[in-house]
């Protein structure tokens, strides 16, 4: 049985992390540290992880709250990342003024959202044989 804390809690950090990449991919450039960024590129392996994590956030929100098959998690886990990341890419070109969208921002999204969707359905899997398999 899914616990209300358990499924309270999944929403809360889901909902935080969109918050926190919204934030991160809307602030102005001029307070962006890009020292780190060491190479040509490097945002994009930042966005590849921040929507690897947001899918695989959104595979477990899903998880906890809905009852059908693990395909429908994977698509849905990828489509909610990718739809919101083309969404913030749009913002970045016609609401904010410093910020412009790149294909390539979204592409590293499109990647690391189907990654970890994939990837978190093998643990789901995996996690559920094992349990199958002691009983």
């Amino acid at each position: 049985m899914k616990s209300k804390c358990n499924v309270l809690c999944t929403h809360l950090v889901l909902l935080f992390y969109v918050s926190l990449i919204s934030y991160l991919c809307l602030m102005p450039v001029s307070e962006i540290n890009s020292e780190w960024l060491i190479f040509t590129h490097a945002d994009k392996i930042v966005h590849f992880i921040f929507y690897f994590l947001f899918a695989i956030l959104v595979f477990r929100a899903l998880l906890v709250t809905q009852k059908t098959t693990l395909g429908t998690f994977v698509l849905l886990s990828f489509l909610i990342p990718a739809v919101y990341g083309g969404a913030i890419e749009l913002a970045q070109e016609y609401l904010v003024t410093d910020r412009s969208a790149e294909f390539l921002d979204f592409f590293a999204n499109l990647l690391g959202a189907s990654l970890g969707a994939y990837l978190y359905r093998l643990y789901v899997r995996t996690q559920l044989t094992i349990f199958y398999s002691e009983q």
